[in-house]
């Protein structure tokens, strides 16, 4: 076992135990620099949200001449953390991203595995450079597999979202999958629950957002005016994303952003409690390239054991413009 498997786990135990002591782990701030990952968007909802592409910093993208960013998903086929070689690596998903010179994307396609077979294909491709929110109005999709062993395509997770509202205070879209309403207020004097009910007039299933698209700080959802449920808060240090929490009774999730000595993410950690009762822990480590972007991301999860076990790792790849 390698010194640096070693300080691993003896991080994961340290984690542990504070958290069966009831003590707030928290992460060791240090000054930011950029990361190719927009974090805030980084293994939420919000990966699914097409017509709000904003998953990459686009100004690496562009300052580092970056046209295709290849990434890959595969799962873990092993019942410890242990490096070695029983450990089987099954591909279960591909997304292929293109930009232009700008650094704004211009094609995604995404390929679905199993059994190192591909059963689904999905491309979509989008038009201009989108509004200063983010937001393309125009995404167009097409399906390149209807419909492979039971696996329906119509099904797939993906939102295009239509505006219906735009103005100093609102943006208001509906997403053409499920027809919800996502609201995002953009004044900060208008945060309050009873201001956000006479503006925006949201229904129980509506999304509402405190924040921009692109800088959201909070998302919940509203009963009865004041009542908020799947209650997400984001908090970012001089516009970088430090940390998220989330509480949707009785569940409590927090994450966590760890950083090297040169200021650059190299963990995420994800804490999951119920009651404030410990029920399991994720964390994501990011492997680096010479040029600081990432090359490997493995996750591996912690349990109420204090067993840790590898779930996936995904890999990485990049085309330069020349």
């Amino acid at each position: 076992m390698s010194l640096q498997r070693n300080l691993f786990l003896m991080f994961g135990l340290l984690l542990f135990s504070c958290a069966q002591e009831g003590k707030e782990i928290k992460a060791v701030k240090k000054d930011s620099d950029p990361f190719l990952f927009n974090l805030q968007h980084f293994n939420n909802e919000s990966e699914n949200y097409m017509s709000f592409p904003l998953w990459f910093n686009r100004q690496i993208i562009k300052k580092k001449k970056i046209s295709t960013i290849t990434h890959q998903l595969f799962h873990v086929s092993s019942n410890t953390a242990e490096e070695n070689e029983s450990n089987q690596l099954d591909i279960r998903e591909i997304k292929s991203y293109h930009f232009n010179k700008n650094g704004s994307i211009e094609k995604l396609k995404v390929s679905y595995f199993y059994d190192d077979r591909p059963i689904c294909e999905v491309l979509f491709t989008y038009k201009g450079e989108g509004d200063k929110w983010g937001y393309y109005a125009e995404v167009d999709r097409q399906i390149l597999t209807k419909e492979v062993e039971g696996f329906i395509a119509a099904e797939l997770p993906f939102h295009i979202f239509k505006q219906i509202k735009s103005s100093k205070k609102v943006l208001s879209y509906v997403s053409l999958k499920d027809k919800q309403l996502h609201h995002y207020m953009l004044d900060k004097n208008f945060y309050g629950a009873l201001s956000v009910d006479s503006i925006i007039h949201p229904g129980s299933k509506d999304a509402i957002n405190l924040g921009s698209p692109n800088a959201t700080t909070k998302k919940y959802q509203v009963t009865n005016k004041v009542h908020e449920t799947n209650v997400k808060s984001f908090h970012y240090t001089n516009n970088q994303f430090e940390g998220m929490t989330k509480e949707d009774y009785p569940f409590n999730t927090k994450r966590s952003v760890l950083k090297s000595e040169e200021g650059i993410c190299n963990e995420l950690i994800d804490s999951l409690f119920s009651d404030n009762n410990f029920i399991s822990r994720t964390f994501t480590l990011f492997k680096m390239n010479e040029q600081q972007l990432p090359l490997e991301i493995k996750k591996n999860k912690q349990n109420p054991n204090n067993e840790i076990i590898p779930i996936t790792v995904e890999k990485i790849s990049y085309e330069y413009f020349h």
